[in-house]
């Protein structure tokens, strides 16, 4: 297949997912918006980030600007990647911050987003793929690298046939949404494999998790690769062309 009549089918297809969103699917239908955090050190990345996703799902979300662990933390060792490790220890922070909160802001179901302030969005249903990952507490919305369950429940389709929700071990921390509850043991979870030995860095250290303890989380939307030849997929992607995707 030529590379223009794949993107045409690439654009047709964004176009038939927008134009098959109701008001349903982008309603909470807890009330109030979901709490979502922007990780980012940099005012422009943070507001550009926010201005995406809130252009794409207005109302959505109720914004958090969350700053990365400064370089100088005593946490972090100079030996290592210190960037990659204030970007861990945000996670950590962040885990550790919502796993905290008393039952009156935030019940055990509630689902909490976290962003990386390199991404971008191909709009499209997020309840179904929150419905559907209740159970697993965490819901990756954009991967890359991911290797997928083949079974019958390890995937699933949207109600309008044109997305696919499928379980596998994933990279990439750019775009999850966690309930309150997996949050909160989310560092526990991965540091009692020990996997500090050979894995290093938040997706890298996920990543082993994942595959030690057989824990297949669902991305939503691995059908859809954007940009074209990067290797993302998802219903969020790292905009590389505009940002690096190291934080700070």
């Amino acid at each position: 297949m030529g590379n223009s009549q794949s993107q045409k089918q690439s654009k047709n297809c964004q176009a038939a997912i927008w134009n098959n969103m109701t008001a349903s699917h982008l309603a909470n239908p807890r009330g109030p918006p979901y709490l979502a955090y922007i990780i980012s050190g940099i005012p422009q990345r943070h507001n550009s980030t926010r201005k995406q996703l809130r252009d794409a799902l207005p109302g959505f979300f109720n914004f958090n600007h969350k700053q990365p662990v400064s370089l100088n933390d005593s946490r972090i060792l100079r030996t290592v990647d210190m960037k990659v490790s204030s970007l861990l220890l945000t996670y950590i922070d962040l885990w550790n911050d919502i796993g905290a909160r008393s039952p009156i802001e935030l019940r055990e179901n509630d689902w909490i987003f976290l962003f990386e302030d390199d991404v971008a969005i191909i709009p499209q249903t997020i309840e179904q793929a929150l419905e559907l990952a209740k159970n697993d507490g965490i819901l990756y919305l954009g991967t890359c690298g991911s290797a997928y369950v083949n079974s019958s429940t390890g995937v699933s389709y949207s109600r309008d046939g044109l997305i696919e929700f499928r379980r596998g071990t994933h990279f990439c921390t750019h775009a999850i949404a966690y309930m309150k509850w997996r949050a909160r043991r989310m560092w526990d979870d991965l540091a009692v494999y020990r996997l500090f030995h050979n894995a290093f860095g938040a997706d890298t250290i996920a990543n082993h998790w994942q595959k030690l303890s057989k824990t297949y989380p669902f991305c939503i939307a691995p059908n859809i690769h954007w940009p074209p030849g990067t290797g993302h997929h998802g219903f969020f992607f790292q905009d590389r062309g505009t940002h690096t995707s190291t934080i700070q």
